[in-house]
């Protein structure tokens, strides 16, 4: 029998996270995700022979082909930007980075909620947010607005973002959008969240039903007028296109952390869990075809 090996990316380049690996033996096609592999000299000739290691024991393998291949490889493009699609049940498609990243474990850009230009609050405050209206001593939301006041002018019942407002809509094209509330819900549910870390970024690894994954940074989030950064490298929070179910003044958004080696991932839904407009939150764009 004909030996074949074949070396995918995962060989070419560092990342910190176990590979997907597929082996083939008598005609069969297996899944092993080891710690790391040794290739010996094989016992059989028309075999590969390896040491696979988990946990830091070693055990022997024998194989006719073996195939290492990158566990963040993308399907396909749309507008210029990689995607993954995942198996989730909604057909949502994902996001390879962060809008304005270059890759998974950039951070990329910190954008408030409903704002699409850098330039418009950089300081991700109140002061310089564009749907916030100083009058008379009172903040008034210009947008978005759910004021039981009848009398306020600027009522308008929404709850999710307008196209015009979505800053992946916006910078990259009418297919791409902020995932809903729902959308990142069945990311947690369905794509088997876990700590990982990917060329030294910590953040989570979601892997979907079908094996494929996607890899979201710890980016932390900025806020205050002199753009105050926090909890960068430790924690990750990723706006949804929802306003809160119990405040205008919130949005909806996953969050998660992973420090030290342990891990929490959530959607916070409410407004006691903070997420207010004006902070500088990541977006991870969807497309769903």
């Amino acid at each position: 029998m004909k030996k074949n090996l074949f070396l995918g990316l995962v060989i070419l380049i560092s990342i910190n996270v176990v590979p997907h690996v597929y082996v083939w033996k008598n005609g069969e096609l297996s899944s092993i995700k080891p710690d790391s592999i040794t290739f010996r000299n094989p016992v059989v000739p028309t075999e590969i022979a390896l040491s696979v290691w988990e946990n830091g024991v070693a055990s022997d393998l024998e194989v006719d082909s073996i195939v290492l291949i990158d566990p963040y490889k993308s399907t396909a493009t749309v507008d210029g930007h990689a995607y993954v699609d995942l198996g989730l049940s909604s057909r949502t498609l994902w996001a390879t980075c962060n809008v304005g990243a270059d890759s998974p474990e950039d951070f990329g850009n910190y954008y408030s909620w409903a704002e699409t230009d850098l330039e418009e609050n950089n300081g991700h405050c109140m002061a310089h947010y564009k749907y916030l209206l100083a009058q008379e001593g009172v903040w008034i939301w210009k947008k978005y607005n759910l004021n039981l006041d009848e009398s306020d002018p600027f009522r308008d019942g929404k709850t999710e973002l307008d196209s015009e407002d979505d800053a992946a809509t916006v910078n990259w094209g009418a297919k791409w959008k902020t995932p809903t509330a729902e959308q990142l819900q069945e990311l947690i549910n369905e794509a088997n969240p876990q700590i990982a870390t990917l060329n030294g970024v910590k953040g989570y690894r979601f892997v979907g039903p079908n094996g494929n994954s996607i890899f979201l940074p710890a980016a932390g989030y900025f806020f205050d007028a002199n753009g105050y950064s926090t909890m960068v490298g430790q924690r990750g929070f990723y706006w949804s296109r929802n306003l809160s179910i119990d405040s205008y003044e919130h949005v909806q958004c996953l969050f998660f952390l992973n420090e030290d080696g342990f891990g929490q991932i959530k959607m916070r839904k409410t407004s006691d869990e903070g997420m207010l407009r004006y902070y500088g939150r990541s977006i991870r764009p969807v497309y769903v075809p």
